[in-house]
């Protein structure tokens, strides 16, 4: 009975229960798509920066990251790899040698970060494949090919097949020059790789450090992220000796930045539930005042207080169920819109490219996400009745009939 009374009570006042249920659909509606633009926005990000720079695990000498000196290496780390990609949950893994550098054109030159990689190695853990805008990856030059940024080859303005002088110690302390010739341009998203990294191949650096084999990096990208701890186990018990990291703790501005983002969507939400709890307070409390009378009579033909309080939540309730599932299915139409098509910002490019964001953004957003809000329509339709509701059971029958 009290389900039946609650709903037709609603319904009484049309315009204005329409009026709070379609705030409630457009702010859930809203909502949605601010969550899942901002979690497509980092999750690109984070991909990018996992993909182009630190992989899942990487794996260096105890000493190397203090100063990156090419004598603090992996021994028999071209082996070690081949030990590490047995793991069903490793994607793909490589080694690479690190050596800082003066790069010197005819025209400039600049200090640098030489990546000496295994071509086929590297694609398969980075993608760097897919970054070249101009040249090919490693193929256009036979001898010495390398690989740089758009904004690098600027800055030392060369182009496809110019020739380039790396200058670095080798093992021995010595100064050592080798000249290279680019091969590919490519524009990674990461203002860090443009500007300051060059790639060669893996045998033609180290050809000059005095170890064909030097090893300073190992890169791991898994299938599986959440099974990160148990893969760091593994790998650690191959490599007992070295440091093996996760991307976290090699980036703890990236944990940051996700972290603050979690924030952002929780202090977002939190905003929308307050505003949310006014309005329907607002709009229950203009329905009681404007039943004093009935409510009364109610009151006074037997309906007890509790009776009378429960009827106020099941009304605001109501309100609840039928705006929640409206607006969850305008928010997820929207997300699989936008999440199949983009959503273009090319218009920012400039800014965005400095900080490593991408261009087009796919929003997206998980089931928990929908539950959540979902549960918090239900708790907030509750807290936001319990005033109106208290008021009501307040009146007293006699003066409430009395009323005009």
């Amino acid at each position: 009975m009290l389900f039946t009374i609650a709903w037709r009570n609603v319904w009484r006042q049309k315009v204005r229960s329409l009026v709070i249920i379609g705030a409630m659909v457009v702010g859930l509606w809203g909502l949605i798509f601010a969550i899942g633009f901002m979690s497509g926005f980092m999750d690109s990000y984070l991909s990018n920066a996992l993909k182009y720079e630190y992989s899942h695990i990487q794996v260096h000498h105890p000493d190397f990251k203090q100063d990156q000196e090419i004598k603090y290496n992996i021994k028999q780390g071209i082996k070690k790899v081949a030990e590490i990609v047995t793991d069903t949950n490793v994607k793909a893994a490589t080694h690479r040698t690190i050596v800082n550098a003066m790069i010197g054109s005819a025209k400039a030159s600049s200090g640098v970060k030489v990546l000496g990689v295994d071509s086929l190695l590297e694609k398969e853990v980075t993608s760097f494949d897919q970054l070249i805008t101009d040249g090919t990856y490693f193929k256009s030059v036979k001898r010495n090919p390398l690989l740089i940024g758009e904004k690098l080859a600027e800055k030392l303005k060369v182009k496809l097949r110019s020739k380039i002088v790396l200058t670095f110690q080798n093992l021995e302390g010595e100064i050592v020059s080798e000249a290279f010739r680019v091969a590919g341009i490519f524009n990674a998203k990461s203002p860090i790789l443009n500007e300051t990294v060059v790639m060669v191949n893996f045998r033609d650096i180290n050809k000059n450090l005095g170890d064909k084999n030097l090893v300073s990096e190992i890169a791991v990208y898994l299938n599986d992220v959440d099974k990160i701890e148990e893969s760091q186990e593994a790998i650690s018990s191959i490599l007992p000796d070295y440091r093996v990291e996760k991307w976290d703790k090699l980036a703890p501005e990236l944990s940051l930045i996700v972290q603050q983002s979690k924030t952002n969507v929780f202090i977002l939400v939190t905003i929308f539930m307050t505003a949310l709890i006014f309005g329907i307070i607002n709009t229950m409390l203009m329905a009681v005042l404007e039943r004093i009378k009935e409510l009364g009579m109610l009151m006074a033909i037997g309906m007890n207080r509790i009776k009378v309080f429960t009827m106020i939540i099941i009304e605001t309730i109501f309100l609840g169920l039928v705006a929640c599932p409206v607006g969850l299915f305008l928010g997820h139409l929207t997300i699989s819109y936008f999440n199949g098509n983009g959503f273009d910002l090319s218009d920012y490019s400039q800014g965005l490219e400095k900080f490593g964001y991408e261009t087009v953004i796919y929003p997206i957003i998980s089931g928990n996400h929908y539950f959540m809000l979902s549960m918090g329509i239900f708790i907030t339709t509750i807290v936001a009745s319990i005033y109106p509701a208290l008021k009501a059971i307040k009146l007293k029958p006699a003066e409430a009939l009395r009323k005009i």
